[in-house]
């Protein structure tokens, strides 16, 4: 029977219906840690990411090429790089598939076992479109300052052996750009599918459980840290992580997934594509586009854009209030409250 010495957590969020979320489902009625769930949830997400989207893309290869061929291939030396090489879009779908099924389905599945309000936890609820529009255009502005962080970064002095592996990292990213006819579907399995995916992982669980844990700043300053460790290239992390943290103050700003997706996609489109351009070009260098400077006034020319664009952000964002947990009692069963009198 319920109690009124048993308190329902509620999650303060404005936008929501009643103004709270409940904390009702497994993880908060077990009371396991917010954030250490969610990072839990996060390094198991990413294995099984990596397991799953390797034996897809093996899967793939093998009804591509055949079983025979693909085991020929991977005895010889070499075989793994030449491997890459040529069934690079079969292991991008691998890479797609492990996105779907370990990184944006958990988010949904652990959302439903904080609440029994997923949706709104996610902050996967509507928004207004001009929020997305000035989400684009701060986005575009901030390149050049994104850029400039990178550079400062990079140059440290990290060890060569980083280098190359980050470079090693980066050639099945090269190949595949090369390839003929190909910017659609690389804009589908490398813009589209993370833009959502990882949205929901980063922005959507892992942010709200940290700004249960640390607030709103301490939510931003982790989930952008975190956005930023997870693609594995230390030289880069400042600026990944400086556009994690845009794309979570965005989502709390507006409270809605919405926006940091749309500019997501449009960030990793605008890479594939410009990538795609250079890519084919025979004496172009990579490199020189991953170097790539902008002169000191470009850079502040667009820092002040992408001022103004989050001025303009807030301006159009719903008013709100911060994430806090209340509890309040639950109601009394009427044999309870009959008992009382």
């Amino acid at each position: 029977m319920l109690s009124s010495n048993n308190p329902q957590n509620l999650l303060r969020d404005s936008l929501a219906s009643g103004g709270f979320i409940p904390l009702d489902a497994a993880l908060e009625r077990n009371r396991f840690p917010p954030f250490i769930t969610a990072f839990l949830l996060l390094v198991v997400c990413l294995v099984l990411f990596n397991i799953v989207g390797a034996v897809v893309g093996v899967f793939a290869i093998a009804m591509q090429s055949g079983a025979e061929s693909l085991l020929t291939t991977l005895q010889d030396a070499g075989g793994m790089e030449l491997l890459i090489k040529e069934h690079m879009t079969e292991l991008l779908i691998g890479n797609t598939v492990g996105q779907i099924l370990c990184i944006g389905l958990p988010a949904l599945l652990f959302a439903r076992m904080t609440s029994s309000r997923p949706m709104p936890y996610l902050r996967l609820r509507s928004s207004d479109i001009r929020l997305s529009i000035v989400a684009l255009l701060g986005l575009v502005a901030f390149q050049p300052v994104v850029s400039f962080l990178g550079e400062i970064w990079s140059a440290l002095p990290w060890p060569d052996s980083l280098r190359e592996f980050e470079a090693q990292l980066m050639e099945p990213v090269n190949a595949v750009l090369k390839q003929p006819n190909s910017l659609i579907p690389n804009i589908l399995m490398i813009a589209v599918t993370p833009a959502i995916c990882e949205e929901l992982l980063f922005r959507g669980y892992l942010q709200r459980n940290a700004e249960r844990a640390f607030g709103i700043v301490g939510a931003i300053i982790v989930v952008g840290f975190v956005f930023g460790a997870y693609h594995l290239q230390p030289t880069k992390l400042l600026p990944l992580s400086a556009l994690g943290a845009l794309f979570a103050w965005m989502v709390w700003r507006s409270g809605s997934l919405w926006p940091a997706i749309v500019a997501h996609f449009v960030n990793n489109a605008m890479a594939v594509s410009v990538g795609t351009y250079f890519a084919r070009k025979p004496d172009f260098d990579m490199k020189e586009l991953e170097n790539m400077s902008f002169d000191w006034y470009i850079v502040a020319l667009g820092l002040g854009l992408f001022v103004i664009s989050l001025v303009a952000f807030d301006r159009l964002a719903p008013r709100r209030t911060a994430t806090s947990v209340a509890s309040i009692p639950q109601p009394q069963t009427s044999t309870e409250s009959d008992n009382n009198d």
